[in-house]
């Protein structure tokens, strides 16, 4: 008996001066780098073992990466130095980051390459991948149900895929100001599918930009350049509330603007690289591209009326040359403004 109860008093003596092994220590900023001390860690894994929730992981020496990585809370990812401090996937894989259905997840100034893998897939409220680089693997793909809430801005992908799918619609989606670019003799796509759509201020060289069949949705397309010999935008999806408008599509292959719906979308305001407006072969399906831009800098509009202020800048251009530059366009065939010139202005100021 004597022995029973020395044994219960070891091992309660036990327990409380020994601390659980599930008890972590945590850091709101931990690092993954060469330092030691407490928050500073050498391995990734580590790093993201150690930070709390709604944390930060700085990434502060080059990071090789083997396996799969579940994200269990919600955190940043930050490098202190892109270009000095890469991430590099080592083999093939199904995702790096897979999302266990947090609140947020977010990609700050990490540069990604390697092996064509999705970085980003499962399930976060908010995805925020930003000032980021991503070669030869694809940022994000997104499969799930939905409530989805992405944005990028500000990234450089090159030769990298985004597939944004959800199953159901209520999604959104905001593309502001990345870089996406293939090289020479290739090209890649930008799908969305089921998610509402604002897209602004990006370059899409040689990449095709999708729309999915799916609910309907709403998609405000401005302020991007479509350039490269290949890449279509493709529509999929109902366009009545989808508007490309002041863009700059240099495209001039057939059918290099398709779409496929039964309602008309709306692709006036934008510059096709020349006063004349789009070659028409280029386009396909029930697409409205009128009042197109004259100029590169969409001061002007095919169809546009004439205004007093211009009659007044005409009179002061008198026997100046028309050039490309010019604001008048095409009122006559020959280099010069003359009084058969302010005659026709004249009968289109209201």
């Amino acid at each position: 008996m004597k022995k029973v109860i020395f044994c219960i008093l070891f091992l309660m003596f036990i327990s409380i001066r020994m601390p659980y092994a599930e008890e972590l220590e945590t850091f709101e900023e931990v690092y993954c780098d060469n330092t030691t001390g407490p928050g500073h860690y050498s391995s990734f894994s580590d790093a993201l073992m150690h930070v709390e929730e709604d944390g930060t992981v700085y990434v502060g020496k080059e990071i090789k990466i083997y396996n799969p990585i579940q994200i269990s809370k919600s955190v940043k990812i930050k490098s202190l130095n892109r270009e000095i401090y890469p991430v590099r996937i080592q083999q093939n894989m199904n995702q790096v980051f897979y999302l266990e259905n947090i609140s947020w997840f977010t990609l700050e100034n990490i540069y990604i390459l390697g092996w064509s893998v999705d970085v980003i897939e499962g399930k976060a409220d908010q995805i925020t991948i930003q000032d980021s680089k991503f070669e030869n693997c694809n940022p994000i793909y997104v499969s799930g149900n939905s409530g989805y809430n992405i944005k990028m801005e500000g990234n450089s992908l090159i030769k990298a895929k985004v597939e944004i799918k959800p199953t159901v619609g209520e999604n959104i989606a905001h593309l502001l100001d990345n870089q996406f670019t293939v090289p020479s003799g290739s090209q890649e796509s930008i799908i969305f599918m089921n998610t509402n759509l604002e897209v602004s201020g990006n370059t899409f060289d040689r990449y095709s930009l999708i729309l999915e069949n799916g609910a309907e949705i709403e998609g405000n397309i401005h302020h991007n350049i479509f350039s490269g010999s290949v890449g279509k935008i493709l529509i999929k999806n109902q366009g009545e509330n989808v508007h490309f408008y002041m863009n700059k599509i240099l495209k001039d292959f057939n059918g290099a603007i398709t779409y496929v719906g039964n309602e008309t979308a709306d692709f006036t305001k934008n510059w096709w690289g020349s006063k004349d407006g789009p070659v028409q072969d280029i386009i396909i399906g029930n697409i409205d591209y009128s009042c197109w831009a004259l100029f590169e800098d969409f001061r002007r509009f095919e169809g546009d009326d004439y205004t007093l202020a211009d009659l007044e800048e005409a009179c002061l251009q008198l026997g100046q040359e028309i050039n490309e530059d010019s604001w008048l366009y095409n009122l006559r065939n020959d280099s010069v403004i003359d009084i058969l010139d302010l005659v026709g202005i004249t009968r289109n100021i209201e």
